[in-house]
């Protein structure tokens, strides 16, 4: 996944944290997905290689644990809107 798109989630997450303090831990998980895309990504374009195989060994795991968060995340959210909705009535 390119990290345009995750470095902004890591800002939201961060803010979250403010409110729940356990949003640190899908903080922390998605820091570490981060961190391990550039830095693999940067190791492999020291060895000159500049595209990945569609399955590479070490990338899809990584991007399976960044859409399971994502996964996650959404289901947290619908939970919190029809709660919101249950109290108001």
């Amino acid at each position: 996944m390119h990290e345009r798109y995750l470095l902004p989630a890591i800002i939201f997450l961060t803010i979250s944290v403010l409110w729940k303090k356990w949003m640190a831990i899908p903080l922390a998980v998605l820091s570490i997905c981060v961190t391990a895309n550039h830095w693999y990504l940067y190791y492999m374009s020291w060895q000159d290689v500049y595209w990945l195989d569609n399955y590479d060994p070490v990338a899809v795991p990584v991007a399976l644990l960044t859409v399971l968060l994502v996964l996650f995340s959404a289901g947290y959210i619908v939970k919190q809107i029809t709660q919101a909705k249950k109290v108001k009535g």
